[in-house]
C-alpha cells in the first residue's frame, strides 16, 4: 500500500513539473514606444491569454544583445541594424513584426550658433551601433554635407552623448529622449535635423527555432501587445500610461516628466490600426524597404560583409494571425 501511495506521489510530482509554465523573456533598452509591454504585463493581457512574459530592461544595447545571444532573453526589441551583426555571424533570426517608428524623437543636434557649413571637422557623439550612423548619413546627405567630413566619437548610450556635449567634449550628437531633454532644457543646442523626415523603425526579433517550436505562443505575445497598444493610445489612459513608463522603464531617471512625455508621444508612431500594421509589415512595405536600406548602408560601412534579403528574415504568418484574432 505504501509503495502504491509513493508511486502516485511520484507521478503527481512529475506531472506538476511537466506542467511548469514557460516564461518568455523580452529584452529591451528604455524607449517610450515600448511601454505597452509593461501595460500588457500590468493589466494582465498576457495572463488572460495564458502566456507568461517577463520584461528585462537593460542599460544599453550591448547588454541587450548579449542577453539575447546567451538565451537570457528569447525576444529582443530594437532597430534592425542592432541585429545585423548576429545574422552575419550565422545566427538564424526572424523579425516577427515592426511595432513603431521614430518620427521626430531621434535628433542630430549641434552647438547653438554653429552654422551648418561650420560643422566640418567637428566632433560628434554617436552610439557604436549602425542605427544612429544610418540616420546621420541620411540627414547630412540631404543637407549636402559629406558625412566623412565629421569626426565621430563612439559612446555607449544617449546619456553619455548628452554628457559629452554638455562638457564641451563634442560639438554635436545623435540623441533621443529622455537624454535629449537634458540638452534641450539647457538651451545651448540646435536641432540640425530629426527623424520626422528620416524615420527610424523598430522591430521584435527572435531566433528561428523559437518560431518553429513556439509559433502559437508568439502569436499570443503579439495579441497581448496589440491589446496593450490600443489601451495605451486612449486619451483617458495617458496619465496611467506615463506613470507605468516612469515607474517601470525610466526608474533610473528623474527628468521624464509629463510635459516631456507628451512631447515625445507626438514624435513617435506606435502602429495600432490594422491598416498601419499591414502597411509597415507586409512584403515590400515600409519596414521591408527600411531593412533593405539599412542593410545596404551596413555593407557600405563594413558593419557586415554581405547583403541580407528581407525575405530571409521577415516572418509574415505570426503577426497576420495575431491581427486576425485581435481585430476580428
Amino acid at each position: 500500500m505504501i509503495k502504491i501511495v509513493l508511486a502516485i506521489l511520484f507521478f503527481s510530482l512529475n506531472s506538476l513539473q511537466g506542467k511548469e509554465e514557460k516564461v518568455f523573456r523580452i529584452g529591451i533598452v528604455p524607449w517610450i514606444a515600448w511601454t505597452p509591454l509593461y501595460v500588457a504585463e500590468e493589466l494582465g493581457f498576457w495572463k488572460d491569454l495564458g502566456i507568461n512574459v517577463e520584461i528585462i530592461n537593460y542599460a544599453n544595447i550591448r547588454e541587450k544583445i548579449n542577453s539575447f545571444i546567451h538565451d537570457k532573453t528569447v525576444l529582443s526589441l530594437g532597430e534592425p541594424s542592432d541585429f545585423l551583426p548576429l545574422l552575419e555571424k550565422g545566427y538564424s533570426l526572424k523579425i516577427l513584426i515592426c511595432i513603431d517608428c521614430s518620427l521626430g524623437a531621434d535628433k542630430f543636434i549641434i552647438r547653438k550658433g554653429l552654422k551648418k557649413d561650420e560643422i566640418k571637422g567637428k566632433r560628434i557623439a554617436i552610439s557604436s551601433y549602425p542605427a544612429g550612423d544610418f540616420f546621420i548619413e541620411r540627414g547630412l546627405k540631404n543637407l549636402k554635407i559629406d558625412p566623412k567630413s565629421l569626426i565621430y566619437i563612439n559612446v555607449d548610450s544617449p546619456t553619455m552623448a548628452a554628457e559629452a556635449f554638455l562638457n564641451g567634449k563634442v560639438d554635436g550628437a545623435y540623441i533621443y529622449p529622455p537624454s535629449s531633454f537634458i540638452i534641450e532644457n539647457k538651451g545651448n543646442a540646435e536641432i540640425l535635423f530629426d527623424s520626422s523626415k528620416f524615420p527610424v523603425y523598430e522591430i521584435i526579433v527572435c531566433k528561428t527555432q523559437l518560431v518553429e517550436k513556439e509559433s502559437f505562443a508568439l502569436q499570443k505575445i503579439l495579441m497581448g501587445w496589440f491589446k496593450a497598444v490600443a489601451w495605451s493610445l486612449r486619451e483617458e489612459n495617458l496619465n496611467r500610461f506615463h506613470e507605468i513608463a516612469k515607474r517601470r522603464m525610466y526608474f533610473r531617471r528623474t527628468n521624464y516628466e509629463l510635459e516631456n512625455f507628451k512631447k515625445t508621444m507626438k514624435e513617435i508612431k506606435i502602429f495600432s490600426k490594422p491598416s498601419e500594421i499591414e502597411e509597415v509589415n507586409r512584403k515590400g512595405g515600409k519596414c521591408w524597404e527600411y531593412f533593405k536600406g539599412v542593410v545596404g548602408f551596413s555593407v557600405r560601412k563594413n558593419y557586415i560583409s554581405s547583403k541580407i534579403a528581407p525575405a530571409d528574415v521577415m516572418e509574415q504568418k505570426i503577426w497576420k494571425n495575431s491581427m486576425k484574432e485581435v481585430f476580428k
